[in-house]
C-alpha cells in the first residue's frame, strides 16, 4: 500500500514499476557535496516528502563510491563542480558499475556546455542551477516543489521505483 502511494505521487504506473526496480520503503537517495550546510539543506527538503529517503551523505567521491556499493541508492544528487566530487570521471565509473539516475545541483554559470553534454551522456537526468535554488538562501518555499519535481522526473524517466 505504501509503495502504491509513492507510485501515485510520482505518477508511475503499475506497468512501469513492474519493468523497473522497486525499493521497499521509498526512493533511496544518496547526496554528494563537500558542504555540510548544503547537504543538510537538501536532506531536510527531500525528507519532507513521503516516499523519499536520504540513505547517505558523502562529502566526496571516495565516500560516495563506498556508499553506492553498500546502500544501493535509487538516485544520486551531487554537485559536479564540487572540487572534491571528481565530476565527470565519477559519473563514468558510476554509469559502468552502478547505473542510476543522477541529478546535478551545481552553479550552471560555471559549467561548460561540453561538461553538461558529457554529464547527460553519463546518466545525469537533470541539472538544477544551484543559484536558483532558494534552499541555499534565506527563503526556500518555491524550491521545495522545484526539487521534488526534478526528483519525480528523474525517477519516472528511469523507472527506479
Amino acid at each position: 500500500m505504501y509503495d502504491e502511494h509513492i507510485k501515485n505521487v510520482l505518477g508511475i504506473s503499475s506497468e512501469q514499476s513492474a519493468r523497473g526496480k522497486i525499493s521497499v520503503g521509498g526512493i533511496k537517495i544518496l547526496l554528494v557535496n563537500c558542504s555540510d550546510a548544503e547537504l543538510r539543506s537538501v536532506r531536510h527538503e527531500i525528507e519532507r516528502h513521503k516516499g523519499l529517503k536520504v540513505v547517505g551523505m558523502a562529502k566526496d567521491v571516495h565516500q560516495a563510491r563506498q556508499m553506492v556499493k553498500n546502500l544501493e541508492p535509487d538516485l544520486l544528487i551531487m554537485d559536479i563542480l564540487d572540487p572534491r566530487s571528481g565530476g565527470i570521471g565519477f559519473l563514468k565509473r558510476l554509469r559502468h558499475f552502478h547505473p542510476i539516475p543522477v541529478i546535478l545541483i551545481t552553479p550552471v554559470n560555471r559549467m561548460s556546455f561540453r561538461m553538461a553534454v558529457a554529464a547527460f551522456k553519463l546518466g545525469a537526468t537533470q541539472i538544477i542551477d544551484k543559484e536558483s535554488l532558494e534552499i541555499f538562501q534565506s527563503g526556500w518555499s518555491s524550491s521545495r516543489s522545484l526539487l521534488f519535481e526534478h526528483i519525480k522526473a528523474a525517477v519516472s524517466e528511469n523507472q527506479c521505483v
